[in-house]
């Protein structure tokens, strides 16, 4: 089993068939489908819930909720409509703006995982109409966010990318919050980063009079982010990983899967 928690539908007539075939070819069993802010070419919600009608069994659909923008009742509204989740990317402010608390709220409540876009996006050209401010998707406002709701599942992508130490100490001090390899980071990082950024490396450890026994490779979920041309290149990119640091076989199934069952709450 394969489940890739960082898909997106990108507009353009049968894309969305060319994406689930890529998907078959790549041995992904399963995809959190999203859309995304506008400038970016990413589909709307309605077409990524037609398109998970289409595809029951293989897309898990996730609602783009425009932080600043979009009122918080849209959060059940969402859910109703058949939403596994929510996906958030170029907030008003920062993602720990208390203005967005009645948001986590509600996906806590009606048990939505919720997707926090991390890090640097790339310049769509038209990004001074929207106010994107990367800043204000910093991995450290998902600590904020993971204490004020335990209920809530948070998923950062692409390790942070750059703030790569912040987002992998939130995700070790906060058991709701996970963090996915999208991205670059595979392609420009050796394993031994990969070892320091997941520094407590399986071993028991303790502070302030609190035990935790969480090992880092089950905070870290298998997401690709990419055109459906890549996704065999991304699978490539993660087993490569695997390989180079001897990884055993459950941990390496714990992130191609098991720990998106538990973060996502699949069947």
């Amino acid at each position: 089993m394969v489940i890739d928690v960082n898909a997106h539908l990108f507009t353009g007539r049968g894309y969305e068939h060319r994406l689930a075939k890529a998907a078959r070819e790549a041995g992904i069993d399963r995809m959190v489908l999203m859309g995304g802010p506008a400038q970016y070419d990413y589909a709307s919600n309605d077409e990524v819930l037609a398109a998970a009608d289409r595809h029951p069994d293989l897309f898990v659909p996730f609602a783009y909720f425009r932080l600043g923008r979009d009122y918080p009742g849209m959060v059940g509204q969402f859910h109703d409509r058949g939403f596994h989740g929510l996906q958030f990317a170029v907030p008003e402010s920062d993602y720990d703006d208390r203005e967005y608390y009645l948001v986590y709220a509600r996906a806590g409540q009606l048990g939505m995982p919720c997707i926090f876009q991390l890090g640097l996006l790339p310049n769509s050209g038209r990004d001074h109409l929207y106010n994107v401010c990367c800043r204000r998707m910093r991995p450290i406002g998902l600590d904020t966010i993971a204490r004020a709701f335990p209920e809530l599942t948070l998923i950062g992508t692409r390790l942070g990318n750059p703030w790569y130490e912040e987002a992998c100490e939130v995700a070790r001090c906060n058991d709701n919050v996970y963090l996915d390899l999208s991205g670059t980071t595979l392609r420009k990082k050796e394993p031994e980063f990969f070892r320091q950024m997941l520094w407590w490396n399986d071993k028991d450890y303790s502070y302030g009079g609190v035990r935790t026994v969480i090992r880092p490779w089950q905070k870290i979920l298998f997401g690709t982010d990419v055109h459906y041309r890549y996704l065999g290149v991304m699978r490539d990119l993660y087993e490569t990983l695997f390989a180079r640091l001897e990884l055993d076989q459950d941990a390496r199934r714990a992130v191609m899967a098991g720990n998106a069952v538990r973060a996502l709450r699949l069947d």
